[in-house]
């Protein structure tokens, strides 16, 4: 058995303390290590990306002086550079250029989206104003029958990593 501080929903820690089963400690262990892999890989491939970057302009830039649009190497493969781009809008001039399309003949590219982040924020803080008031299950099932939305409910884990000791 693993012994524990209980610590009460009030936040004040209780100075009794919990026997609890091995099993709570084996899972909360493979959580710690899961997590502390999902960040470490996290870093990892944030890295290889910058790296990959470089070395695609690096790439480029000697396929530039050689005046090569193609190149073929035996055991690396074939490499050809091509344009790329990255667009995004301006919130403050977003309606703007939405008018703009249309008057251009592609409205047709406009698609009026709500962001997942914006959405379900949204909706976590309407289900809790209305969870005061006693009407949050009714809220929620009539956005589900009308098909504005669909919710995957699930428990998640707030982690707060243990201090490494002071000395």
């Amino acid at each position: 058995m693993t012994k524990l501080k209980s610590k009460p929903k009030s936040g004040k820690e209780d100075a009794k303390v919990l026997k609890l089963p091995t099993t709570l400690r084996k899972a909360a262990e493979a959580y710690v290590e899961a997590r502390e892999t999902n960040e470490r890989l996290r870093k990892e491939k944030a890295k290889s990306e910058e790296e990959v970057t470089n070395c695609e302009a690096q790439l480029v830039t000697e396929m530039d002086k050689l005046g090569l649009d193609f190149c073929k190497m035996k055991g690396l493969g074939s490499f050809k550079p091509r344009p790329d781009v990255q667009v995004g809008t301006k919130a403050e001039t977003f309606e703007d250029f939405k008018s703009w399309l249309r008057k251009q003949k592609h409205g047709d590219i406009i698609k009026e989206t709500i962001h997942h982040g914006t959405l379900k924020s949204w909706y976590k803080e309407m289900m809790g104003n209305l969870f005061l008031k006693g009407k949050d299950q009714a809220f929620k099932e009539e956005l589900i029958a009308k098909g504005f939305i669909s919710v995957f409910e699930q428990v998640k884990i707030t982690w707060t990593r243990e201090k490494e000791p002071k000395g």
